[in-house]
């Protein structure tokens, strides 16, 4: 017998909430009475409440934090009156005249009452709140007030906390509370303001329920209202073809599906805003623009309002959304799954796209709508930045919060489902929901009430791990009446599996297994043509490629060649080789076209190779690289991954002069288990081979070997970069050791400081050139890993670019290399939004000569760092730069046409 036990320390009756609204100043003058019971059996002395209104107060919030860490400058910078805080006038309690009240030091957004004579058990207290709150602007989280003087309130009174769970606020909508009689009364409303609520209208300008987190709608725009099964549901008016009949006949097939699925939904009225629909996307089908969305409008308003009412129905489960935020995420995503299961089996992840000629040419036009779920999950599965089920909610990254682990808990639902048969899943899941509206829950709760230790043991795994999951199937034997095949474990966790027989591509038999924790041997029908695991992609394997096995291939080809222009998804019954069109460009080759020939589909594998011919215009040549690469990564993030590889190069360095390069390496990566922070390090230990074709005959310059291992670490944020990095060369007449270290900070102005020093000693250099020397000003680049787009140019705006190595200088000078030591110190002071100014100074000997002193600055514009920068020198240790003679041709260029990189800048919030 399970039996559903409340965790509550304090019964909230009642609150009564008054808010009187300011136009001029914008802020909200608030009234609250609040009658709390002790329901403990012990005396308390200090009663804590939420007070989220204030996380707006300063950039040292958790709220502010936050905003950092998600690479959004905003409110950091912002100025105060767009912030938010709350001005208490007055807190006093009936018959205890006797106490004291603040908010937490290191957390704002929490107060807390001290009670001289504490607060007896079962005593019933009330709690007389006055205050004002300065609204932030909405910008930020979508509450607050905008520039039309629209109020979004939520998260707007004080709510006790119980259970001493001292959350602050991070934008995340998962305020831990239980149900409570709310009464809400605005005073003052603005002229030509409408009033909406996820609260019930009691009397004009009153609104009264029992729900968690009430919300309150001040706006100019409209929203319509729909009754659907004695819910009224109220979202945003919009322009749209789409009648309200059909808008209608689609609420109520949403709302009977979860009537069905998991039962009554407790309140009559559902609030869908404008906020809901920006917070919460649905991933796979609105994040195109409308004129190229291949999904007709009425699907698309379907499936939207589908997400937003799935998101509803579990928001009031009596629930830690922070902590367990697994089983409501789950929970919403797999009622969508169903959904989709049932009201459309057919629908394609691409939509009406599908249905071109030349799309049905690739596997993508196959996919589902319901595969998006393991393909979501897998996409950070396979490069090692999932994240454990059980991770509290402000812990994830942005993309597993949103999507990863809100599908991988839906997929965990689905094996649960199958494994016990639908009937029995549902009956169970509508129990556990409706038991969960009504009393507090947690996880033993949920594992309890599916007997998860005793039938189901993998799935705690399931949630408590990030164990990968990963079966290959292969062919044994044969006799007249059976297939025999073996099972195998990839990965020491096991989950459900259902192994499927294919004729003429058509499922003719199946059978399902429990969790297989070793190599298994099965028989099968003896007519079958294909034999296969997970066909409908339904659970969340690693790999699928070793999935199917033909009984009769070719050659002993178990699988036929697909050849594919442009990446496609994942086809586990083919062997897939893509080719996507390449462009890039050099002087010398001059607009480079060409194909990469790789292997990697829509989502990372661990192996790859990329063969990359190409043509170039200018150079009339071909010319290309190879690249074949593997990455083991470990569960446990010790280290984060071991990457081994090499790579080799073959284009031009000079008019008519090609260079090859062939680089072996090993690669340890380091990175910081807390995956919202951008922390780690890398030990790179890698041989360079170097030909160059020349002219006249070979020098030490022109063919060489070195081996390089080099340490470098990293601390990232939008905020604060710090970067180090210790690098040792060995070669047959040179070695050398260089260090580099590079702090860049944005001051409380918005103005970014930027501190470099390079370091580099010649451990013995008996080489009779100065290429292998370190540069003040424009490296040579001898182990070609710099984008030079005209690495050989000594004139003209490709010898201007620059490049953040060696000495770091600006300014050209004639005496630029060092051949026994250097030290530099390059300084960037932000001066207003793009403009800075900058200055070097370094010191540098060769052997033989004294120790020289140089030294240089001018402004420099940063329009995109690291991507498009202009640097113009002013005054160096040459004198005067703008007085001398052609000056234009001193000025120097950061700029790159690296599309890659620009996307990996734009992602970095994601992670």
């Amino acid at each position: 017998m399970i039996y559903f036990q409340s965790e509550a320390q304090f019964l909230v009756k009642n609150h009564q909430i008054s808010i009187a609204i300011d136009s001029i100043s914008k802020n909200i003058t608030v009234e609250q009475k609040s009658i709390i019971v002790n329901k403990s059996s012990s005396v308390k002395d200090t009663l804590y409440f939420y007070a989220w209104a204030n996380a707006y107060k300063n950039k040292n919030t958790a709220l502010a934090k936050r905003f950092i860490e998600n690479y959004n400058l905003n409110f950091h910078f912002t100025r105060k009156k767009n912030r938010g805080f709350i001005d208490i006038k007055n807190i006093s309690v009936a018959n205890h005249s006797d106490i004291s009240y603040n908010f937490l030091e290191k957390q704002v957004d929490i107060l807390q009452i001290i009670f001289k004579n504490g607060v007896k058990p079962n005593e019933e207290i009330s709690v007389h709140f006055m205050y004002d709150i300065k609204l932030p602007n909405s910008k930020f989280t979508g509450y607050g007030i905008d520039s039309d003087e629209n109020i979004h309130l939520s998260h707007f009174y004080f709510s006790p906390i119980f259970q001493n769970k001292f959350y602050s606020h991070k934008n995340l909508n998962d305020l831990p509370e239980t149900p409570a009689n709310f009464k809400i009364n605005i005073k003052n409303l603005p002229k030509g303001k409408k009033l909406y609520s996820n609260l019930n209208v009691q009397e004009n300008s009153v609104f009264a329920n029992k729900i968690t987190n009430p919300k309150i709608y001040i706006i100019q725009k409209s929203f319509e209202k729909i009754n659907v099964n004695q819910i009224e549901i109220q979202f945003p008016k919009e322009k749209t073809s789409i009648s309200m009949i059909e808008k209608t006949r689609i609420l109520k097939k949403i709302i009977d599906f979860h009537e069905q699925s998991i039962g009554h939904y407790p309140n009559n009225k559902i609030l869908i805003t404008e906020e809901d629909f920006s917070n919460n996307k649905v991933y796979g089908l609105d994040l195109l623009p409308k004129f190229v969305n291949p999904f007709k409008k009425e699907l698309v308003w379907e499936m939207k309002i589908l997400h937003q009412i799935s998101l509803k129905y579990v928001s009031v489960m009596q629930i830690d959304k922070r902590k367990y935020a697994w089983i409501p995420q789950g929970l919403s995503a797999f009622i969508e799954y169903q959904y989709y299961q049932k009201h459309h089996p057919d629908l394609k992840l691409i939509g009406s796209i599908s249905e071109f000629k030349l799309v049905k040419f690739y596997y993508a036009s196959q996919v589902k709508m319901t595969e998006k779920y393991p393909w979501l999950y897998l996409y950070m599965a396979r490069m090692n930045k999932d994240q454990k089920l059980s991770v509290s909610l402000d812990s994830l990254s942005n993309f597993n919060r949103s999507v990863a682990n809100p599908y991988k808990s839906a997929l965990g639902f689905v094996m649960l489902r199958d494994e016990m048969s639908n009937n029995i899943f549902q009956n169970k899941i509508k129990t556990f929901y409706q038991k969960s509206i009504q009393t507090p829950i947690t996880d033993s709760i949920f594992f309890e009430w599916f007997d998860i230790d005793n039938k189901h043991k993998w799935f705690k795994k399931y949630i408590n791990s990030r164990s990968k999951y990963d079966y290959k199937l292969k062919k044994t034997a044969k006799d007249n009446d059976s297939l025999y095949f073996k099972i195998i474990q990839n990965k020491t966790a096991s989950i459900p599996a259902t192994v499927y027989g294919l004729r003429n591509d058509s499922i003719v038999w199946s059978k399902h297994f429990k969790p297989i924790e070793n190599d298994t041997i099965i028989a099968t029908p003896s007519h079958l043509d294909m034999v296969g695991l997970n066909y409908f992609n339904n659970y969340p394997e690693l790999q699928t490629y070793n999935n199917f096995v033909k009984t009769k291939s070719f050659l002993g080809l178990g699988k036929a060649l697909q050849i594919r222009l442009y990446q496609d998804f994942e086809n586990p019954k083919k062997q897939q080789v893509f080719i996507n069109p390449y462009f890039e460009y050099n002087y010398y080759d001059g607009i480079q076209m060409g194909g990469q020939i790789m292997n990697e589909s829509v989502l990372h594998n661990n192996f790859n190779y990329v063969i990359t011919p190409v043509y170039g215009f200018k150079s009339k040549e071909l010319t290309g690289s190879l690249g074949v690469s593997y990455h083991q990564y470990f569960e446990n993030m010790k280290p984060y991954a071991l990457l081994y590889g090499f790579n080799t190069k073959y284009f031009h360095y000079d008019h008519n002069l090609t260079y090859t390069r062939f680089n072996p390496y090993f690669v340890i990566k380091n990175r910081n288990k807390y995956i919202r922070k951008r922390q780690g390090s890398n030990i790179l230990l890698q041989y360079m081979y170097i030909d160059k074709e020349t002219i006249g005959n070979k020098t030490e310059a022109d063919n060489y070997q070195v081996v390089n291992l080099n340490y470098s670490y990293f601390d990232v944020n939008i905020i604060k970069d710090l970067f180090y990095k210790t690098d040792l060369q060995i070669s047959k007449n040179f070695g050398k050791i260089s260090g580099v270290f590079r702090y860049r900070f944005l001051t409380n102005k918005n103005r970014q400081w930027d501190f470099r020093i390079f370091a580099g000693y010649f451990l013995y250099n008996n080489t009779q050139t100065d290429y292998f020397s370190f540069a003040l000003d424009r490296p040579t680049d001898y182990l070609f890993q710099y984008n030079y787009y005209g690495r050989s140019e000594s004139t003209g705006i490709f010898h201007q670019q620059f490049v953040w190595a060696e000495g770091g200088f600006k300014t050209f000078f004639t005496d630029q290399y060092a051949n026994s030591f250097i030290l530099s110190n390059n300084v960037n002071i932000g001066i207003w939004k793009w403009f800075n100014l900058y200055g070097d100074w370094a010191i540098k000997q060769n052997k033989g000569e004294s120790v020289n002193f140089y030294y240089d600055s001018g402004v420099r514009i940063n329009l995109v760092q690291d991507y498009f920068e202009v640097f113009f020198p002013v005054y160096s240790s040459l004198g005067n730069e703008l007085k001398q003679a052609h000056y234009e041709q001193k000025i120097r260029l950061v700029f790159t046409i690296n599309l890659q990189r620009a996307f990996s800048m734009v992602k970095r919030g994601w992670y």
